[in-house]
């Protein structure tokens, strides 16, 4: 499966109805969805396109409304996560 880079930053994000079909799309059909420092701007539109065996990994140092549902929550600054993964 093609990856995908869905990003919505608040009210900066670009909130076209073309964009956020697409986005909603990518997520229908993502093995993993990870959700990086974000407080849940408009996050029903897309997760609840999420399929059930779909995996959900939140990183973000703060308790968010993602906490339940994700099968991974990381307690780390995003920045310095992704460092690791990407710098070893």
């Amino acid at each position: 499966m093609p990856a995908a880079f869905c990003r919505d930053f608040g009210s900066t994000a670009d909130t076209s109805s073309d964009n956020m079909r697409k986005a909603a799309d990518m997520i229908s059909e993502a093995d993993l969805v990870l959700i990086i420092g974000t407080t849940g701007f408009r996050s029903s539109e897309y997760l609840s396109r999420m399929r059930k065996e779909t995996k959900l990994v939140q990183i973000n140092p703060s308790e968010t409304q993602f906490d339940r549902m994700a099968d991974l929550n990381i307690r780390a600054d995003a920045a310095e996560v992704l460092d690791a993964v990407m710098n070893g």
